[in-house]
């Protein structure tokens, strides 16, 4: 059954869908660096966590995994990549979903709250291509 996204994650998750489906990529942006990278808990690739980088200044950007734990970041449709300065970085998995009675059912948070909205994440994004992994713990 499909998940269908709740919440102020849930938004973001809706949004980078869509601004994913649009394409198009605007480049050239000196205030803007490409980020990508791979999410692990536990040792094993981490599918379907939304990613995101919070500036200091600023907005911040999203990705959402694949099956293999990758992720690459979008400011906006028009925009990939992060702010070039430090962020805070959250991960999480929470979602809702709808059952096969078509009642809601909140999918738990497989991500420890020191990833996510307590996040003790931080990184410096640099002009250029910036590789940032995650390697979390469920403990």
């Amino acid at each position: 059954m499909p998940t269908v996204p709740s919440g102020w994650w849930g938004t973001w998750m809706l949004t980078l869908m869509v601004l994913g489906s649009l394409g198009g990529c605007h480049r050239g942006n000196p205030n803007f660096a490409q980020v990508y990278g791979q999410v692990r808990l536990d040792g094993e690739p981490l599918a379907g966590a939304l990613v995101e980088f919070e500036p200091e200044n600023g907005s911040p950007s999203y990705g959402v995994t694949d099956p293999y734990g990758r992720y690459t970041l979008r400011f906006n449709h028009q925009q990939s990549g992060a702010l070039i300065g430090r962020h805070t970085v959250r991960i999480t998995t929470r979602r809702s979903s709808i059952d096969e009675q078509g009642k809601p059912v909140i999918l738990p948070e497989k991500v420890p709250p020191q990833y996510n909205w307590r996040s003790t994440l931080q990184v410096e994004v640099r002009p250029g291509s910036n590789r940032h992994d995650f390697d979390l713990k469920s403990r």
